[in-house]
């Protein structure tokens, strides 16, 4: 029969524990779902808002050349 042979080094290099060791009984939290959701929409909408702020600033900059340069 096959034994699953589990050694240390690969739980700390891949944070790997097996399961009959430690098994959590946190139950999942839909406010903390919520919130990670509300948190990432935020971010997503920073990020958003730099680039199109980025886009418009090259864009500036281009017409800034074009009109001058003639």
């Amino acid at each position: 029969m096959k034994e699953k042979v589990v050694s240390t080094e690969q739980e700390s290099q891949y944070g790997f524990k097996p399961l009959d060791s430690h098994i959590s009984e946190k139950r999942l939290d839909l406010n903390d779902l919520i919130k990670r959701s509300k948190e990432i929409r935020k971010n997503e909408k920073k990020n958003n808002l730099f680039i199109f702020s980025a886009a418009i600033l090259v864009v500036a900059i281009f017409a800034f050349i074009i009109n001058f340069s003639a």
